[in-house]
């Protein structure tokens, strides 16, 4: 007899979403006029200090989803982040594609980043965002398990692809 493999057919962000809308979070509540500014893979030597005085000057606090290696390489900017309020977050070690990644090595990630930043803030964060906003149904559980609140995005300004300013203006305006 011929036997065969069956793995469970991996859910996509959309369906995860709707099987788990307490664990994963693309907006808060819509009763207010609000937005939430998110920054990914800080922090780097070049962007993050300009983001950061960007911020400063209008009051604005925002959340950062920082890189664990990038962590370590800026701890100073890592500090100043903490020092003028903004949230921060988790955005794994290496900025690997967590449904690549075995659940151990995906644990690996996210709690290698939380020792680096908690050893320049004190404290763990509790929230998780996937670089490329993916996930698997059971690294989402196992981060809910631990705490985590895995936040990714409803509007992307798609500033990565090097697009003009008014282009990505026009991104996040017009959603």
């Amino acid at each position: 007899a011929k036997t065969s493999k069956t793995s469970a057919k991996q859910l996509t962000l959309s369906q995860l979403v709707k099987k788990y809308p307490e664990l994963l979070r693309l907006r808060g509540a819509t009763s207010k006029k609000q937005v939430a500014l998110t920054f990914d893979d800080a922090p780097d030597q070049k962007f993050t200090p300009q983001v950061l005085d960007i911020l400063k000057k209008h009051k604005i606090r925002a959340t950062f989803f920082l890189v664990g290696s990038q962590v370590e390489k800026h701890p100073d900017i890592v500090r100043r982040i903490i020092k003028e309020g903004h949230v921060i977050g988790n955005h794994s070690y290496s900025h690997k594609l967590f449904t690549k990644l075995t659940d151990a090595d995906f644990q690996e990630q996210l709690l290698k980043t939380q020792q680096a930043i908690r050893s320049l803030s004190g404290y763990t964060p509790k929230l998780v965002r996937p670089p490329y906003g993916e996930i698997k149904e059971s690294q989402l559980l196992w981060a809910s398990e631990q705490g985590y609140l895995v936040v990714n995005w409803n509007v992307d300004s798609l500033d990565w692809k090097q697009l003009s300013d008014a282009q990505v203006t026009a991104n996040i305006v017009n959603h």
